[in-house]
């Protein structure tokens, strides 16, 4: 799966690294920044799904 683009909004590969590592998970930026990527992607899906159920319902 390839990931087009990174939202610099998103939380910064800087930080999910320091988190990960406190946790025992050593991880470059370039992991760290795919990894959130799909954890947006994740997210924004679950919302949609929610969202056109709700609409669904209408």
């Amino acid at each position: 799966m390839e990931i087009e683009h990174y939202n610099p909004e998103m939380i910064k590969p800087e930080i999910a690294i320091e988190i990960l590592a406190k946790n025992g998970v050593k991880m470059d930026r370039e992991e760290a920044k795919k990894v959130l990527e799909i954890l947006y992607f994740l997210v924004k899906l679950s919302v949609n799904q929610i969202v056109d159920d709700e609409n669904s319902k209408i």
